[in-house]
């Protein structure tokens, strides 16, 4: 039941970062403003997401890190 809150959470975060996405969508500062607090809230919740799961490494601190690093990259290149 902790891994369906846990995603719900997440899921709330994406829909709030979409919706940012979408109103801000002729500010491109804005739309990246936005994308880098959600990679920090995406690479924190994942971080909690496995301490609860009892499944916390140092490498999975690493992939979330690079995940939300290329969803920045992809999103700054987009927006150039």
């Amino acid at each position: 039941m902790k891994s369906k809150t846990d995603y719900l959470v997440l899921a709330l975060f994406a829909t709030g970062y979409l919706t940012l996405v979408y109103r801000y969508q002729t500010t491109p500062r804005y739309i990246l403003l936005s994308t880098g607090a959600f990679a920090m809230v995406y690479l924190i919740w994942g971080m909690i997401h496995h301490v609860r799961a009892g499944n916390f490494h140092a490498r999975i601190v690493l992939e979330y890190l690079l995940v939300a690093i290329l969803g920045i990259a992809i999103v700054s290149t987009l927006l150039l």
